[in-house]
């Protein structure tokens, strides 16, 4: 068996037979924090999922030594160590390494110190980015094992093929945000998936009524114009702005630092994605 297997699992649960098929997932670490109850509802729903009682405890199955990923769960700094990921990772070497952090991990990366080697998944980013890195996704398959040192950029720059130059398509991004450096590169983004941007300072006249998408950088003091064209960029991102953000119908909410693949993803949803071409981020 190998990790690009599709496995399948009978069991028996409150007197009913089941089938879930999928990647078999390793999944360790603070597995039942409420920070990643909807990213381990998915990989039930999704995969074939093993839960490890410790990090330190090997499968006591033989049938499940050949993850196709292992997912780590961490809601604080420092509860699992590197060398406990590298253990892991040798009973399993081919698997995707992949962590799942909660909030109080975000500042791990500037200030802590952060696994080697491990995708790095915040909390509200897992849902579009777990499809993504476990190959659980409508778009081609790509390479099945990636090295464990690939990055966002690596994503891109794997994603666009070398000397490509599309014309932008009719769709148009509005994007709201007093920097113009901010601008920039939100629109170099826009360009890379074949749309228009056009620049909307806060307080200038509306220019965003016929764009097909719409970011704004930071909550607004005014309500929204078009919530459900909407993609909000917000630092520090936290539950709250979540709950709130579906009150006001807000198409998607992504937290900085901005991961360039969720955003694209999001605006996929709202403009859809250039013909003949992937997503930045997707597999190529």
């Amino acid at each position: 068996m190998t990790p690009d297997s599709t496995r399948q699992l009978h069991s028996v649960r409150q007197g009913k037979d089941f089938q879930v098929s999928g990647p078999l997932v390793w999944l360790a670490g603070d597995i039942h924090h409420t920070d990643f109850a909807p990213a381990v509802a998915w990989l039930r729903s999704r995969t074939v999922v093993h839960e490890l009682p410790s990090i330190d405890a090997p499968p006591d199955d033989p049938a499940r030594q050949f993850p196709a990923a292992i997912v780590l769960c961490q809601s604080r700094p420092g509860q699992i160590s590197q060398a406990a990921v590298e253990s892991l990772h040798a009973r399993a070497p081919l698997a995707r390494l992949v962590a799942l952090v909660g909030c109080w991990c975000e500042g791990e990366v500037r200030s802590g110190h952060p696994w080697h080697g491990v995708k790095r998944i915040y909390w509200h980013q897992a849902l579009a980015r777990l499809p993504e890195e476990l190959g659980i996704t409508e778009r081609p398959p790509g390479a099945s094992h990636r090295p464990r040192t690939e990055n966002g950029i690596d994503a891109i720059l794997r994603a666009l093929p070398a000397g490509t130059r599309m014309p932008p398509q009719a769709g148009l991004v509005a994007i709201t945000t007093s920097s113009r450096d901010t601008y920039a590169a939100l629109a170099d983004i826009c360009w890379a998936q074949g749309l228009r941007s056009v620049w909307q300072m806060p307080g200038w006249p509306s220019q965003s009524r016929g764009a097909d998408a719409v970011i704004v950088d930071g909550w607004p003091a005014a309500p929204l114009e078009t919530p459900k064209r909407t993609i909000l960029l917000v630092n520090f991102l936290r539950p709250t702005n979540l709950q709130r953000a579906a009150q006001e119908k807000v198409a998607a909410v992504l937290g900085m630092p901005l991961f360039v693949p969720d955003l694209t993803q999001a605006i996929e949803s709202l403009v859809g994605r250039p013909a003949g071409r992937g997503s930045i981020g997707a597999a190529a």
